[in-house]
Protein backbone atom coordinates (compact mmCIF):
# COMPACT_ATOMS: atom_id res chain seq x y z
CA UNK A 1 0.00 0.00 0.00
CA UNK A 2 1.34 3.42 -1.00
CA UNK A 3 0.88 6.33 1.40
CA UNK A 4 -1.11 9.45 0.45
CA UNK A 5 0.93 12.43 -0.28
CA UNK A 6 -1.62 14.72 0.94
CA UNK A 7 -2.68 14.61 4.36
CA UNK A 8 -6.15 14.74 5.96
CA UNK A 9 -7.46 18.40 6.66
CA UNK A 10 -6.90 17.95 10.01
CA UNK A 11 -3.89 17.76 10.55
CA UNK A 12 -2.86 21.12 9.56
CA UNK A 13 0.21 20.53 7.19
CA UNK A 14 0.91 20.67 3.84
CA UNK A 15 1.62 17.61 1.62
CA UNK A 16 4.30 15.07 2.63
CA UNK A 17 7.48 14.87 0.32
CA UNK A 18 8.67 11.63 -0.56
CA UNK A 19 12.21 10.96 1.22
CA UNK A 20 14.39 8.70 -1.29
CA UNK A 21 15.50 5.64 0.52
CA UNK A 22 19.48 5.66 1.95
CA UNK A 23 22.10 3.75 0.23
CA UNK A 24 23.32 1.14 1.78
CA UNK A 25 27.11 2.56 2.51
CA UNK A 26 25.47 6.03 3.49
CA UNK A 27 26.56 7.01 6.74
CA UNK A 28 24.24 9.94 8.58
CA UNK A 29 26.12 12.00 11.61
CA UNK A 30 24.92 14.46 13.56
CA UNK A 31 25.38 18.01 12.29
CA UNK A 32 28.26 20.23 13.97
CA UNK A 33 26.43 23.24 15.95
CA UNK A 34 27.36 26.49 15.13
CA UNK A 35 29.80 27.88 18.02
CA UNK A 36 28.50 31.01 19.87
CA UNK A 37 30.62 33.48 21.03
CA UNK A 38 31.39 32.31 24.34
CA UNK A 39 32.65 29.21 22.28
CA UNK A 40 35.28 31.60 21.17
CA UNK A 41 36.59 32.80 24.32
CA UNK A 42 36.68 29.33 26.27
CA UNK A 43 36.97 26.68 23.55
CA UNK A 44 35.29 23.53 24.98
CA UNK A 45 34.87 22.09 22.14
CA UNK A 46 38.52 21.82 21.33
CA UNK A 47 40.08 20.54 24.54
CA UNK A 48 43.38 19.85 22.89
CA UNK A 49 43.49 23.79 21.64
CA UNK A 50 42.45 24.53 25.34
CA UNK A 51 44.58 22.35 27.41
CA UNK A 52 47.45 23.01 25.15
CA UNK A 53 46.89 26.97 25.95
CA UNK A 54 47.00 26.56 29.76
CA UNK A 55 50.06 24.25 29.58
CA UNK A 56 51.76 26.79 27.30
CA UNK A 57 50.89 29.96 29.92
CA UNK A 58 51.99 28.11 32.93
CA UNK A 59 55.03 26.96 31.03
CA UNK A 60 57.02 30.36 32.44
CA UNK A 61 57.66 28.68 35.71
CA UNK A 62 61.09 27.72 36.10
CA UNK A 63 61.49 23.98 36.32
CA UNK A 64 58.19 23.00 34.88
CA UNK A 65 58.48 25.05 31.74
CA UNK A 66 60.29 22.10 29.89
CA UNK A 67 57.49 19.38 30.57
CA UNK A 68 54.45 21.99 30.19
CA UNK A 69 56.42 23.75 27.03
CA UNK A 70 56.61 20.00 25.64
CA UNK A 71 52.92 19.42 26.25
CA UNK A 72 51.42 22.50 24.88
CA UNK A 73 53.32 22.09 21.50
CA UNK A 74 51.96 18.68 20.73
CA UNK A 75 48.54 20.22 22.30
CA UNK A 76 49.10 22.76 19.89
CA UNK A 77 49.56 20.84 16.94
CA UNK A 78 46.17 18.62 18.11
CA UNK A 79 44.42 21.56 18.57
CA UNK A 80 44.91 23.42 14.99
CA UNK A 81 43.75 19.56 14.03
CA UNK A 82 40.32 19.66 15.63
CA UNK A 83 39.91 23.08 15.01
CA UNK A 84 39.19 22.51 11.57
CA UNK A 85 36.38 20.20 12.59
CA UNK A 86 35.16 22.18 15.63
CA UNK A 87 35.89 25.54 14.04
CA UNK A 88 36.73 26.88 16.92
CA UNK A 89 39.85 26.97 19.05
CA UNK A 90 42.34 27.99 16.32
CA UNK A 91 43.83 30.80 18.12
CA UNK A 92 43.99 29.19 21.09
CA UNK A 93 46.12 26.17 19.58
CA UNK A 94 48.69 28.75 17.34
CA UNK A 95 48.81 30.78 20.97
CA UNK A 96 49.68 27.02 22.89
CA UNK A 97 52.38 26.47 19.98
CA UNK A 98 54.10 29.61 20.15
CA UNK A 99 54.32 29.39 24.36
CA UNK A 100 55.33 25.99 24.30
CA UNK A 101 58.30 27.28 22.06
CA UNK A 102 59.31 30.27 23.12
CA UNK A 103 59.14 29.44 26.81
CA UNK A 104 59.35 25.57 26.67
CA UNK A 105 62.66 25.88 24.49
CA UNK A 106 64.06 29.02 26.04
CA UNK A 107 64.25 27.18 29.22
CA UNK A 108 65.50 23.97 27.27
CA UNK A 109 68.51 26.52 25.71
CA UNK A 110 69.01 28.07 29.34
CA UNK A 111 70.00 24.98 30.99
CA UNK A 112 71.89 23.42 28.34
CA UNK A 113 73.91 27.05 28.43
CA UNK A 114 74.46 26.70 32.20
CA UNK A 115 75.18 22.89 32.04
CA UNK A 116 77.68 23.76 29.22
CA UNK A 117 79.63 27.03 30.95
CA UNK A 118 79.64 25.66 34.09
Amino acid sequence: MSRPSVPSPSSGRGPVPEVPPTSRGEIRTLPVPIPTAMDHVIPTRNMPALLGYYFGVFSIIPGLGIPLGIAAFVCGVFGLRAAGKARVGGGHAITALVLGTVFGGGQCLLLVALLIYR
